[in-house]
């Protein structure tokens, strides 16, 4: 099973693809001194409560989700909505990296994925924060 390392400075929770980005931004934060736990949901709904409550309640510094998909009412969205309504306390602390809802350019996808800050570089710089 996934488990929560208690201590850690930020928790990452990753759906889809960007679980690649998330594992490479951990380590680059660890090297940087920021202790970091990456966790693949695995898939939206439902959404995996219990793991939430342990992310919850680890005394996480900062949690950050990422995923391939638009923030408005996706992964990030639900995450947040359920942490903050049953966590008040952990409402800033969370940041939704996600494809914000506008209209997106041709590029490749590396070019698309930093322009749309959901990218290794973006997860680092959040993870920072």
């Amino acid at each position: 099973g996934r488990q929560v390392r208690e201590g850690s400075d930020v928790a990452i929770l990753s759906l889809g693809h960007p679980g690649n980005d998330a594992l490479a931004a951990a380590e680059r934060l660890q090297q940087q001194g920021v202790s970091t736990a990456v966790f693949d949901m695995r898939f939206l709904k439902p959404l995996d409560t219990k793991l939430l409550d342990m992310v919850a309640t680890a005394g996480y510094r900062h949690i950050i989700t990422i995923e391939d998909g638009v923030r408005n009412g996706g992964f990030g969205e639900a995450v947040e909505e359920y942490l903050v309504e049953k966590y008040p306390q952990i409402a800033g602390k969370i940041t939704i990296l996600a494809i914000p809802d506008k209209f997106i350019t041709h590029g490749t996808v590396a070019q698309l994925k930093h322009d749309c800050c959901i990218d290794t570089d973006a997860i680092i710089e959040a993870g920072l924060q």
